[in-house]
Formats: C-alpha cells, structure tokens, sequence
C-alpha cells in the first residue's frame, strides 16, 4: 500500500475507455468546425494552369494560342510584342510533357470561402491577375539577372533542360 491517506480518482477501466472515447469524440467534432474555419477559397473557378501561362506570358508582351487536348494540347506563340523577343508567331513554347501528365487528375477543385468571410471578415486582397503580374515580374528581373551574368536561383530550370523531347 502507499499509505492510508492517499486520495485518488477510482473508477471502473470500462467506464473509462467510455469516457475516453466520448471526449475524443468531442475532440474530432471540435476539430472539424477548426478544419472549417481554415478552409480558405480565394476567387472565382478558372483554369488555373491555363490562365497561368496565358496571363504571365501576356505580361511579357506575348499572346498565345492553345491547340490539341489532354496531353497534345501545347501554348503557340500568336503574336510577340517585345523587340528582342528570341520567340515568333507560330512557336510552341508551352507543352505538356508525358513524364508529368496525370490524365486521372481531379478537374475541379473547389473551395467555399464564406467562412472566412462571415466569421473571420476575411476576403483575399490579391486578384489572380496581380498575382500572376507579381510573379511575372519577379521571374523577369530573374533572366534579366541571369542574361547579365548573375545567378540565382533556377526555378527547376535544371530540371526541365535535361527531359528527353
């Protein structure tokens, strides 16, 4: 015995795990409303990779033409507005490569932000377009770098110049 005078909780161990389990329960519930609250959607549906390219090349001064499907389809130059441009209408400068085409991927992917609107007053402050402008210019002034000499950092350029075809 460790002594008389000890006071401690005693239960029955069924009644316990019962317990237990109850409260873990209450645990996963409130866990879920937490998972709610952090799902954040930011804009409208849209073909995210598609619009992509196509905004971020226009920031280059340089339209594009989608042709083919699934894992045909590849971006034609249409028209190149900057004077120096190394590229020219008609070509291709954006194709899917085999080796990372995932035909069984999810086509939609959709969020509800109104969680983060109604509860949080959260709303993006960013549009897809100035992201895409963002983003356009920070790569910009990364080859204009690089053509001057500099290095930086490759954005897996590594990796792309060594894919067969």
């Amino acid at each position: 015995m460790l002594g008389l005078h000890i006071n401690a909780f005693c239960g029955q161990l069924g009644e316990f795990l019962v317990g237990l389990f109850l409260f873990v329960q209450g645990l996963l519930q409130q866990l879920r409303i937490f998972v709610q609250a952090l799902l954040l959607s930011i804009g409208p549906k849209r073909a995210i990779a598609g619009d992509f390219v196509m905004l971020a090349a226009r920031e280059m001064g340089v339209e594009l033409e989608f042709r083919g499907e699934g894992a045909n389809e590849h971006a034609v130059v249409s028209v190149a507005r900057t004077p120096d441009a190394k590229i020219k209408a008609g070509d291709v400068i954006v194709r899917i490569h085999p080796q990372y085409y995932r035909p069984a991927e999810v086509d939609t992917l959709l969020g509800d932000a109104s969680f983060a609107r109604e509860q949080l007053g959260w709303t993006p402050a960013t549009s897809f377009e100035a992201l895409v402008r963002e983003m356009a210019a920070a790569d910009f002034a990364l080859a204009a770098r690089e053509a001057q000499g500099y290095t930086g950092a490759r954005h897996g350029r590594h990796i792309i110049e060594r894919l067969p075809g």
